[in-house]
């Protein structure tokens, strides 16, 4: 099956964004934090935005709050959950 170029790269986004969220919430929980806060660079992919939030609160559920921010230079905006 062919898959079109820019679903990869979405995917592969996702997936990198999912792991860089969820390593920097381990970081935070070994810190002893309640929280993390981080940027991910997905410009305005909310489905990757997404991603990484569903990825932290699979593995660390309510111990831990997130705010999640992307940045799109090129269009000048910023997505957020």
């Amino acid at each position: 099956m062919h898959t079109h170029p820019r679903v990869q790269t979405n995917k592969h986004a996702q997936a990198l964004a999912a792991s860089q969220a969820v390593s920097a919430a381990d970081a935070a929980v070994a810190a002893g934090l309640s929280y993390v806060v981080m940027e991910i660079s997905v410009g305005t992919d909310a489905k990757a935005v997404g991603e990484a939030w569903n990825a932290i609160t699979a593995k660390h559920g309510s111990k831990l709050c997130a705010l999640l921010l992307s940045k799109d230079t090129e269009k000048g905006k910023v997505r957020y959950p």
